[in-house]
This record gives C-alpha cells, structure tokens and sequence, in this order.
C-alpha cells in the first residue's frame, strides 16, 4: 500500500465506476499538468490515471467535496522523499479518473470560467467524477455551462448511446433529458445495434419510461374534448365582434363538444398508443380537417364544417401546446 494518502480509487456505489489507475514502469515519470494547475503554493498533488500531476489545494478541494474533506483529514505517514505518493516534497493522491475528466472538474472547483470536453459522452464523465466526490456546487455549475452551450441538445443525434451512458454513472437529470429524445423511435426493435450502448436495466427502465410518457399523453388526450371547451368559454364568455357563436348550441340551452372534435382526438390517441405517432410530435391540423369533413352532414347546425371554420382558430393550438 502506498505509504501517502490513499488512493481515490472507484466506488462501489456509483454505477460504472469500474476504472483503475494505470501502473507505469519504474522508468516513468510522472508529467505536470501545467498551468492553471502548478501554482506554487499548491499544498497536495492530483495525479491522473495518465500519470499527469495537477497541483491543488487542500482547502479547496475540502471545500468543494465532503469527500475530500474526510480523506484530507485523515493523519499522513512519513514517506521517502523519492516515493511516487509524494510529488516536488506534496503528497500525491492517485485518481482514477483521467487528465481530461480531472482538468473539466477542477475547472468548476477552482474560481476559473468552467471548461466543458468537445462531447456529451466526455461531460458526463466530468459529472460522473463530480457527483463520484460529492461536489453539488460543480455538478450545478457545470451543468449551468452545459445548458448554457447547447450541449444537451446533443442528445439527440444519439439519445440511446446518451442514455446509456447517462444511467451507468447514476446521472438520472441526464438520463431523462437524453431518454426525452427517444421518444420518436419508441421502440427497441428500431435502434438495432445500438442497443449495445445501453445495459438490461437501463433498457428496461427506458421501456417503462417510454410506456408512462404514453399513458400521460393517453390520458391528457382524453381529457381533451371537454377541457378544451371549457377553456373557450371561459376564455369568451361573450360573443365577439364578428358575430360568431363560441358556444355550440343543438337546441335552445343544449351544448356539446363538436364530434367531429371528440372523434379527432380518439384517432389521435389511438395513434400515440399503437406508436405510430410518437408523444413528442405536434398535432397535425391536417387530420383535424379530415376528421371536420367527415361530419359535413349533420343536424347541428353549428357541427357543419361550413359553421365551424371560425371556432377551428379557437381550437388550434390547444392541442400544441
């Protein structure tokens, strides 16, 4: 065992942690990482899996992560002054994380502007390593410059490999967000080869996520018909200017929701249940006036479609937003 501190080595608790630091020959020596991390007054060394050493500083790094601050405290043996756990006279802490993990974390610890990797799949190795050590104010501030770069939106180009990746370090905000993007191709069967990116679990998750996201839609639309009157005549209680009527009278003090509106949001639902309208999409106004011209003849006067054209501008939008 090493003779310094111990070594920030995986944890059993966060899923896919399973990296080790790499063992270099005896001939190797460890490289520094540079500037902005070899300040001289630097009192403790982060060494990467790589083997490249970060200067940091006890009092930060306590600060920022519980973690750190239980094994800081931890009292220090006596070393060789020529021993790999100690690094220009400093204790040596070896990590398992990689340079270009510790560079992006260190960036959201240290009062500098955070720096994010060139692709999701790297950032969430950088949240994995900040939620690894407990650090909430760099998981905030690094998923502040995340949503500030558009980066999320990323997920869509490859949301299972995303989500994946997202649910094998625990990150469940990521997750969902990259999950949210599956939603067009709400099926395992589609992804083919892809699935490889993802584990049982997470598929398996995924599905019931995939099954509530259509049953709250299901019955958000069947709620429909009649909220959405509702909403217009409260919303116009009055008759406006034009002179059209909004509330839609069979007979004297008798209303109804137009059937050709409950009919419309039956075939809606039924598409979203058999998948081949996936929940994401927008309602289509095209099938709504298909829907209308089916109901052409009719005793209400207000249901035919040359009557209702005017209350169809009331109606659009409901269903979008």
């Amino acid at each position: 065992m090493p003779a310094g501190y111990p070594t920030a080595a995986p944890r059993s608790d966060i899923p896919g942690d399973n990296r080790t630091p790499e063992t270099p020959p005896t001939y190797f020596s460890p490289k520094s990482f540079g500037s902005p991390f070899d300040a001289e007054n630097a009192d403790i060394v982060l060494r990467s899996s790589q083997w490249v050493d970060f200067r940091a500083h006890k009092l930060l790094l306590s600060l920022a992560s519980p973690v750190f601050k239980s094994m800081l405290s931890m009292p220090q043996p006596n070393s060789p002054a020529d021993s790999h756990d100690y690094a220009g006279g400093l204790p040596v802490v070896r990590m398992s994380e990689d340079t270009m993990t510790l560079q992006h974390l260190l960036t959201a610890v240290y009062p500098l502007p955070v720096s994010l990797p060139g692709s999701y799949e790297d950032t969430i190795l950088v949240l994995a390593a900040a939620q690894k050590f407990e650090m909430k104010g760099a998981l905030s501030s690094i998923r502040t410059a995340m949503r500030a770069s558009g980066i999320y939106d990323l997920a869509r180009e490859k949301p299972l490999q995303i989500y994946g990746l997202a649910y094998s370090h625990g990150l469940e905000d990521e997750a969902i967000s990259a999950a949210w993007h599956t939603l067009p191709r709400a099926s395992l069967e589609r992804y083919g080869k892809e699935l490889c990116f993802a584990s049982g679990s997470a598929l398996y998750e995924l599905t019931q996520y995939w099954h509530r996201c259509v049953t709250g839609v299901s019955e958000l639309i069947r709620d429909s018909p009649e909220t959405s009157m509702k909403e217009v005549r409260k919303a116009h209680p009055q008759r406006p200017a034009c002179g059209h009527r909004l509330v839609l009278d069979c007979a004297p003090g008798v209303t109804h929701t137009p059937q050709w509106w409950v009919e419309y949001w039956r075939a809606v639902e039924a598409d979203v249940r058999s998948g081949l309208k996936p929940c994401t999409d927008p309602v289509d106004v095209s099938d709504l006036y298909k829907t209308m011209s089916m109901h052409a003849e009719t005793d209400c006067n207000n249901c035919k479609i040359e009557n209702v054209m005017s209350s169809l501008k009331l109606f659009h939008g409901y269903g979008t937003r």
